[in-house]
């Protein structure tokens, strides 16, 4: 019975440490989100339908995104520069294919 108590605590920090890292790794992403959805309220309490759609009409989110010259993207998104140790990735999340 003790054996298995050990090992049972022992299960829950190692899934504590877990939650704790993915966590960590992703606090600004959470934070980003958290933000959006504090402006996100705001607006919808603020501004109406119509200047709601003023304002998104300005994004020019029907239009494609740029990655690097002559790269072209989708559309739907805004183009923003960073710098460039903000977020360290080791790997490319851009699948590319050829042609488009």
């Amino acid at each position: 019975i003790t054996a298995s108590a050990i090992l049972l605590l022992n299960l829950l920090i190692a899934q504590l440490n877990c939650s704790y890292v993915y966590v960590y790794k992703n606090m600004f992403g959470f934070a980003r989100l958290r933000r959006a959805e504090v402006i996100v309220e705001q607006l919808s309490e603020n501004c109406s339908e119509k200047q709601w759609r003023r304002v998104v009409a300005t994004f020019g989110l029907d239009v494609q995104m740029e990655f690097n010259a002559g790269d072209i993207g989708i559309a739907g998104g805004m183009s923003v520069e960073e710098p460039a140790n903000a977020f360290t990735v080791t790997h490319d999340k851009v699948i590319r294919y050829g042609g488009s």
